[in-house]
Parts: C-alpha cells; structure tokens; sequence
C-alpha cells in the first residue's frame, strides 16, 4: 500500500480544554478520519501549533490526542509543542511543522477522533492554532 494521508487543523481558545479537530482550511470536516482500507499502521504525524502572547509573561504545552476504535492498542497522546515568554509586552511564534514516528497499529476503516489541548491561560496567549497530517502505511 502506498502511504496516504489525511490532515485537520483547529483553532484553540480554551487552555485545558481538549478541543476536537474538526477543520480542513476553510471547510468544517467530519472530526473521525477514517483510516484507510489497506492500512495496517499510523506511521507518523505531522504536526504544527502557532500562538501569539497576548497579555502577560507564561508558557504552554501543546497535546494531540488520537482516540476511537481505529486504534486497537488504545488513546495515543503526544506533545506537539511548548513555548513561553518571559516578558508582558507581547510575542509570537513561528516554528516548523514537527515529523513525529510512529508505529502505532490501526484497524481499517474504523475511525480516529483526534483532539488537542494547551496547558497555560488562554489570556496570556489568545488562541492556538493546531495543524496536523496522519501519515498512514
């Protein structure tokens, strides 16, 4: 089977709160990828978060969470990204999509939710954006 790939992105306001993943640009998308017939593993992720400090001095944690019955060995949970300013003035960031390898085994055309969710305070740094791309083998 060639590789496949299926991609999601969301918006974050709410700091831990585990926020489903349900857009693809400009379209709302069904949240459940399902996984491709043919597909024995998640080979990998691609994934990227971008924020801009609003307010005040803090850092963060990002989480990409997959769960659901396409994924027989259970909820994988990963740290996609983490940042933090020591100053109120204000920043952004700007950092490169992260590959991340995986070898995670799933069950063809059953269903994964991914979800993610940041640690910190929405008020210090607005919202978060979250990209990702499953990488299926």
């Amino acid at each position: 089977m060639t590789k496949q790939y299926r991609s999601r992105h969301v918006t974050i306001s709410d700091d831990d709160t585990k926020t489903t993943i349900n857009e693809l640009g400009s379209s709302s998308v069904s949240a459940q990828i399902q996984v491709p017939k043919g597909a024995s593993v998640l080979e990998g992720v691609w994934a990227a978060s971008g924020f801009g400090i609003t307010a005040a001095a803090g850092q963060h944690a990002v989480y990409l969470r997959l769960e659901g019955d396409g994924l027989p060995t259970g909820e994988e949970t990963l740290v996609i990204g983490g940042a933090g300013n020591d100053i109120a003035t204000g920043n952004r960031s700007i950092l490169p999509a992260q590959y991340y390898q995986l070898n995670v085994p799933v069950q063809e055309t059953n269903r994964i939710t991914p979800s993610a969710e940041f640690t910190g305070t929405a008020t210090d740094f607005g919202n978060i954006e979250v990209g990702i791309t499953l990488v299926f083998n």
